[in-house]
């Protein structure tokens, strides 16, 4: 089967939706449409809504990325978090922490780009000027046991311009799936804007994609995030590299082979 990708944006659409088509049901008759030209016997009545269809190559994935910005509020504040919950740096030395915090809350949204790098080169990103990572930790009232349950890390001097402050990057913000709905999200995104303040920065920029908790988008609208530019990402599916198992993230159709 051929998984085919249809990006539809439309003046009704409230965001651009991105389709999987793997054909017509078998029960669903579609007539031809009008507007197909009698010279293009190919053409289908796909094609009078898309821009283009295309076959993506074995073993890969497409996704809309989406990226969003907000201004820096000129008052901010560094929100406490719940009496059992506090960050932990990770630095260089933390890489296989780092690593595990990353796919524990990346497994079931495919995170997979930090996978991707090598010992060396993540200690390398871990320790570059202005990146700083930290571990969500949550402290177990019953066992007093110590758990990472999310991945905040923002980087600083993000703009366009070279060697300017202006602009920060809230790059991963993640949460283990039993710990949303706590809060949790709104007071990290206020800590990511407190942290750019103090920086200097003007402008706190994101980015989410379709693989992503489709309520992701809406919560960051809802802080003050608007979006700011698409983008079409095509991915060789990390299951098929190794990084997670195939069961994984059982809502996104494992790319065929």
């Amino acid at each position: 089967i051929n998984a085919r990708l249809r990006l539809f944006i439309g003046p009704f659409a409230r965001q651009a939706t991105l389709w999987f088509l793997i054909g017509p049901s078998p029960s669903v008759k579609i007539e031809p449409s009008p507007a197909m030209s009698k010279n293009n016997p190919a053409s289908s009545p796909f094609h009078d809504f898309a821009d283009q269809i295309l076959d993506l190559p074995k073993g890969k994935l497409a996704t809309l990325k989406i990226y969003l910005g907000m201004p820096v509020p000129l008052q901010t504040d560094d929100p406490a978090l719940p009496d059992n919950f506090h960050l932990e740096p990770l630095e260089a030395k933390d890489h296989a922490r780092y690593r595990a915090v990353f796919a524990k809350v990346g497994e079931n949204w495919l995170w997979f780009s930090r996978l991707l790098l090598d010992e060396t080169r993540l200690q390398h990103e871990l320790a570059r000027k202005g990146r700083n990572a930290y571990a969500l930790v949550r402290r177990n009232p019953q066992n007093l046991m110590f758990d990472d349950v999310g991945l905040f890390e923002i980087h600083h001097g993000t703009g366009v311009a070279p060697n300017t402050t202006d602009e920060s990057e809230l790059a991963f913000l993640g949460l283990d799936m039993n710990e949303r709905a706590m809060g949790l999200g709104s007071i990290l995104i206020r800590k990511a804007l407190h942290a750019a303040k103090v920086a200097g920065a003007k402008r706190l920029t994101l980015n989410t994609c379709q693989l992503d908790d489709p309520r992701a988008l809406g919560f960051y609208q809802k802080m003050g995030f608007t979006v700011e530019k698409l983008a079409l990402e095509i991915l060789t599916d990390p299951r098929h590299l190794g990084l997670y198992p195939k069961k994984s993230a059982p809502h996104i159709p494992l790319a065929p082979l």
